[in-house]
């Protein structure tokens, strides 16, 4: 058995995979399609935009910090920060079916799963998830008056939070 390793780790052992790989597969598998109102199917998870389906969602870790100064040498305390890219390929010009619309719904899905769903991944390691802030950014591809060209993109900010613990004497 190991000395090291994420605390919610049983036996006690490093994570098995990176912070936002375990995010995205907590999102697929409470995936709610009567919020998006798109069919898990037509989302291209854990790939950056490509044009090859109207949505993407990407998952970028932006840093980990060790927060934990005052737990001692044999504890580390991260807050591990992810950022989860959507993209989304505006179809027609009325809201329904833009791009915009279909960012703002899979925000609204996230928001949910990780409301709901804040601490199921003590097993692999993650102590907890929250949410930080959500921004509009323009991402625009071709001829921006065509309205097939026009991709938004929504980028959300999450906190997740890891321990590691040293056992060894």
């Amino acid at each position: 058995m190991s000395s090291y390793g994420s605390v919610g780790v049983s036996p006690l052992a490093p994570m098995a995979n990176t912070p936002e790989h375990e995010l995205a597969t907590l999102l697929k598998d409470n995936y709610d399609q009567t919020i998006t109102g798109i069919p898990l199917s037509d989302i291209n998870f854990e790939q950056w935009w490509s044009g090859y389906r109207d949505v993407a969602v990407y998952f970028q870790d932006t840093g980990s910090f060790n927060v934990g100064n005052n737990l001692g040498h044999r504890i580390e305390d991260i807050d591990s920060y992810t950022d989860i890219h959507i993209f989304a390929r505006s179809i027609k010009s009325d809201y329904a079916s833009s791009g915009e619309k279909k960012c703002f719904d899979i925000e609204k899905w996230i928001r949910k799963v990780i409301q709901q769903h804040n601490t199921d991944l003590m097993d692999k390691g993650i102590l907890y998830i929250r949410y930080e802030d959500s921004r509009s950014l323009p991402y625009f591809m071709g001829d921006s008056t065509n309205y097939d060209d026009i991709v938004n993109r929504n980028v959300i900010s999450v906190l997740m939070k890891i321990r590691n613990i040293d056992n060894s004497t």
